[in-house]
């Protein structure tokens, strides 16, 4: 919303929204409907909510998220807050005030006064996120909605059509919000400034906002367009390009497109007593608002460029919100027509719609092979069995499988992926989620519609999300879902989780695990050995000893060990990371399919028995596989990099040589029954004898099975 420019630093000088509010001038003339074309869009899903209930996130399964990004409560105003069934108290119990509901087919989003019997559980619920300072601010409840944990896209098509409520202090919105970390950009497709009751008008009265927010520089500093960036849709009467409003606030500037509209003035409308439709429509070129009664009768009203930085992937926030930081509080005594029964933000139907890949991939043949890159893309296979790799970036990836038994590849960070035809034979190979194998994933499955969702969820940035096209949960299995190297999520997911790792402050020797989710350490202990022990969350582990001791459960999530010295995974533990900074570690996976990642220090790597992904960072690192040790994959191969091999047969390096072939963008090491390694993104030119050493070597190569489901590479960019 637009006062989130405002919210970051109360202190730091601001423009007026109040004073560019009351001095919007109104058009005066309503244009034809114009309602926009959608033969470019693909609808991604339409909720209007004439379920039984809201189709809530909640643990991992779900489509609406009623909680800011990681889990915050406060609203970008200093005395209102956004509750919800799910929020909770410092002892995990309920607040007890719920201000979502579905009625006669309806989202309704209600607000009011907090009741003094629950002021305390609020002031608890805000200590549990952190936001105890505010405790003593915060006067008013309300309500959101969002696709924080399920959808974010760049570019698309978004609709609401919705009922506004009355009284100064409510500031309803339809917006989108950056997926990744930080702000701007940000779209606002409509906000709205309830007028004023009690015979107390405003002069805000029937006006909404729409608005874009770029940014000169991105997260890290750099610039990402001109400072005269202008908007050539908008010309004053000599012809020259509107400048944006420009708000020097934290690290920089922010630049802002806003129109001011008067609903009444210009088209007619009341927006408190009747349904209206906002939306608009996002492209590269540029953003078009529109306005009307409903879809058919929309209008442009307004257009903004696309400046680089506007073409992150965004996600869906609906919300009412009491007060802001600006002085738009509500009138005290009147909180009986503010906050009266049945006045609400009430939303009829949201709809989003992505939009269509220039790009077409398709298979030829009786089965084939296709690799993305990073580009959105609609991909058709064929009649066959085939192999399709996913990496759609920014945008996503459209999928028709078509008939065989067909392998789809996808990829945490590549973008979501839309896939259709997904029948009884064919598999999909999730790599690098946070799935906790194929029963976690299987637990995720959401339907929404006629559709089934999976989705990865926010941890706390970039959700990413597989739609399986007119399918019900019940037709997939868990065989279907190859669950490969996930990770563990990240502790800043959420500010009811403490960043702090738990220790041993007392010497006891034991660092059980108070909640889920947690980090421990066994760092500052004075027990000679000291014994960590998570439960049934994802944990992470920080190690500094070779001798601490780690008790996990299993299906006790995706866990993680960070090592400081050198470490071999327990029984249920998934993943081993060296710390940064040290060096000369030996790191030893278990007998399950590991994730094992160095960090360029010139550490020993083996994963051990299990199909293990081996991660080098390009370091001068050794990687150990004996006989046995399974199926391995190694990302990160440099001429530095040595291979060590126990207990093959092969008593001469040019043995190995022999045994290496290519497969498109990677090298294949056959080990026969021994295993085998698959080194991604090299040619066989970049191996030579001396990147092998031999040991204990005897027996005979045997068959091997080879890595099932391995992800096939590009030997070059597809066009």
């Amino acid at each position: 919303m637009f006062m989130i420019a405002f919210s970051k630093n109360p202190t730091a000088p601001a423009i007026s929204l109040l004073v560019a509010l009351a001095g919007s001038t109104a058009h005066a003339q309503q244009q034809s409907p114009q309602p926009p074309d959608l033969s470019g869009f693909e609808l991604i899903f339409r909720d209007d909510f004439d379920a039984a209930g809201l189709n809530a996130y909640r643990n991992g399964k779900g489509l609406w998220s009623t909680s800011s990004r990681r889990d915050d409560i406060m609203t970008n105003g200093p005395k209102s807050v956004f509750l919800s069934d799910a929020t909770t108290t410092q002892d995990g119990g309920p607040v007890g005030i719920d201000p979502l509901r579905l009625a006669d087919g309806r989202l309704r989003i209600g607000a009011g006064v907090i009741p003094d019997d629950k002021r305390a559980l609020v002031q608890s619920a805000l200590a549990n996120v952190g936001r105890s300072d505010q405790a003593d601010k915060v006067r008013y409840y309300t309500g959101m909605v969002s696709l924080a944990d399920t959808w974010a896209q760049a570019y698309g098509y978004y609709e609401i059509t919705a009922r506004i409520p009355e009284g100064k202090g409510h500031w309803p919105a339809f917006w989108l919000a950056p997926a990744g970390i930080g702000w701007p950009p940000e779209i606002d497709i409509f906000e709205a400034y309830s007028r004023g009751v009690g015979g107390r008008p405003t002069p805000n009265d029937d006006k909404f906002s729409v608005a874009s927010f770029f940014d000169r520089l991105d997260l890290q500093g750099n610039p990402t367009q001109a400072v005269d960036f202008t908007n050539p849709f908008d010309l004053d009467a000599d012809g020259n390009p509107a400048a944006p409003m420009v708000k020097t606030h934290q690290q920089g500037e922010q630049f802002i497109f806003q129109d001011i509209v008067n609903a009444r003035q210009k088209f007619g409308a009341d927006m408190h007593a009747e349904d209206w439709t906002w939306a608009a429509a996002w492209t590269p070129e540029k953003i078009t608002f529109y306005f009307g009664r409903d879809h058919d009768s929309l209008i442009p009203f307004y257009s903004t460029p696309v400046p680089p930085d506007l073409t992150t992937p965004m996600y869906v926030i609906i919300n009412d919100q009491i007060s802001s930081h600006w002085g738009w509080d509500p009138v005290r005594g009147l909180d009986h027509l503010t906050f009266a029964d049945g006045n609400e933000f009430s939303i009829e139907s949201v709809s989003v719609y992505a939009l269509h890949p220039d790009r077409e991939l398709r298979g030829e043949g009786d089965g084939a092979t296709i690799i993305d890159d990073t580009r959105a893309s609609r991909i058709s296979g064929t009649d066959g069995r085939d192999v399709i790799v996913t990496g759609g970036g920014a945008g996503q990836d459209f999928v028709a499988l078509g008939g065989g038994a067909d392998v789809l590849h996808v990829m945490r960070g590549t973008g979501n992926v839309i896939v259709s035809d997904f029948g009884s034979d064919d598999h999909i190979v999730l790599e690098g989620f946070h799935f906790d194998g194929p029963q976690g994933a299987m637990a995720r499955l959401t339907q929404v519609g006629g559709d089934v969702w999976l989705a990865n969820g926010a941890y706390p940035a970039d959700p990413q999300t597989v739609i399986f096209r007119n399918t019900r949960v019940e037709d997939i299995r868990p065989e279907q879902l190859v669950v490969r190297w996930s990770v563990t999520p990240d502790r800043t997911a959420s500010l009811t989780v403490s960043n702090e790792p738990l220790a041993d402050a007392q010497g006891s020797g034991h660092v059980h695990a108070t909640a889920r989710d947690m980090k421990l350490t066994d760092a500052g202990s004075s027990a000679e050995q000291v014994v960590l022990q998570g439960d049934a969350g994802d944990q992470e582990y920080r190690v500094s000893r070779r001798n601490t001791q780690i008790v996990e459960q299993p299906q006790g999530g995706v866990d993680s060990v960070v090592a400081m010295a050198g470490f071999a995974l327990p029984a249920n533990v998934e993943n081993i990371t060296a710390a940064q900074g040290a060096r000369g570690l030996e790191l030893t996976g278990n007998d399950q399919d590991n994730r094992i990642e160095s960090n360029a220090k010139g550490n020993r790597l083996r994963g051990g028995p299990g199909n293990d992904l081996i991660i080098s960072h390009g370091g001068p690192d050794w990687i150990v596989h004996a006989a046995g040790d399974g199926d391995d994959v190694v990302e990160g191969f440099t001429p530095q990099s040595r291979i060590l091999l126990e207990g093959h047969p092969a008593t001469d390096p040019a043995q190995i040589m022999a045994r290496l072939h290519a497969e498109g963008g990677q090298v294949v090491l056959d080990l026969g029954a021994g295993g085998s390694i698959t080194f991604r993104d090299t040619v066989l030119a970049d191996f030579t004898p001396q990147n092998f050493l031999l040991r204990n070597s005897g027996g005979d190569w045997g068959q091997g099975q080879g890595l099932p489901f391995l992800r096939p590479q590009p030997a070059g960019v597809p066009e």
